[in-house]
């Protein structure tokens, strides 16, 4: 009996022994667990914009020797830093706007102040040429974006996130600042008759930007058409909208033009998005052959800015402008 109960002590240790250690593990497991948890509550509130530096700056340079490598540059000594680290001349000069878009950015990052590393801001200049220079829809991923209009008359704005897609937008004049909150789809419009001179801060060294046109339409390579022509976006603005001309000629998806058999422009119809077509000025001279010119019939108004008051009506500007009328040749 004696021996019997030595060995059932014996076991019941080690039965005792194999329980706590499982316990054991099994609350150290938990504990990691929580640990890593609370980790990824907070790692976006950390990383939500750029790191904060623990030194006071950081110069970027490109020599590896005896720097310290922070964030993807190296770092000069802080005791050889200088004046010119952290300055920049330049952003006065008026730039070139011949472009596609009539518009110019102009960025201020650390490869041409190397001063600007590590410390999370980002700067710009924009050069909107007269009557519609546009800065075009695109989006920073990873920055906010405030902008100082010094010259011109913009119309700026930014689209809310799915599913409102809501717009978002004002006329700024010299003097005005606005806010594009980080992420979101942004532009600025010309619609003056002077050149716009625009400077925006955003706050990261690195922001990212994303030209929607440029990433749907211009990506390496090509999405597939067949994916295009499904897009939700482009079916409800009417841009994919289709049509045949009085001969059945299909209309031009791009363009939402007619063109006959012999290559010739035939309607300049276009589609709505409720499925109807409006028939323009343009479509009379062609279809009946009388001629569409001078100034349009209307009643007596004044403004100060005509420009402003034909974008806000036609979400266009004519070409010429005399006072308050636009040639019916131009609709």
């Amino acid at each position: 009996m004696a021996i019997h109960s030595c060995r059932d002590s014996e076991r019941n240790r080690i039965k005792n022994l194999s329980y706590n250690s499982t316990t054991y593990k099994k609350i150290e497991a938990f504990q990691i667990f929580v640990a890593i948890f609370i980790l990824a509550l907070a790692s976006p509130l950390t990383f939500a914009s750029d790191p904060s530096p623990l030194q006071d700056f950081c110069v970027a340079i490109n020599d590896p020797k005896g720097s310290v490598f922070v964030n993807g540059k190296f770092c000069k000594d802080a005791k050889l830093a200088k004046a010119d680290d952290f300055y920049f001349s330049g952003l006065h000069i008026c730039k070139n706007t011949s472009n596609t878009f009539r518009s110019t950015v102009t960025p201020l990052n650390v490869a041409h102040m190397a001063g600007l590393h590590t410390l999370g801001i980002y700067m710009v200049r924009i050069d909107d040429a007269p009557n519609s220079g546009l800065n075009p829809p695109h989006t920073h991923p990873c920055a906010s974006e405030i902008l100082f209009v010094l010259e011109g008359t913009l119309h700026v704005g930014f689209v809310t996130s799915n599913p409102d897609n809501g717009l978002i937008s004002k006329v700024l004049y010299p003097g005005d600042v606005f806010v594009f909150p980080v992420g979101l789809i942004h532009f600025q419009y010309n619609i003056g008759n002077t050149y716009a001179v625009t400077f925006a801060g955003l706050s990261s060294e690195n922001p990212g930007v994303i030209t929607i046109a440029n990433a749907v339409f211009g990506s390496n390579p090509s999405i597939n058409a067949d994916i295009l022509a499904k897009l939700e976006l482009l079916a409800g603005s009417g841009f994919l909208a289709s049509g045949h001309d009085r001969r059945g000629v299909q209309v031009g998806p791009a363009t939402n033009q007619c063109i006959d058999r012999e290559g010739r422009l035939e309607t300049y119809t276009f589609h709505l998005i409720c499925r109807e077509c409006t028939i323009t000025l343009e479509d009379v001279q062609l279809q009946l052959g009388l001629p569409v010119d001078g100034y349009a019939a209307t009643g007596f108004a004044q403004s100060t800015n005509w420009r402003a008051v034909y974008y806000k009506l036609l979400g266009v500007i004519p070409d010429n402008i005399n006072g308050g009328r636009i040639e019916v040749g131009w609709l």
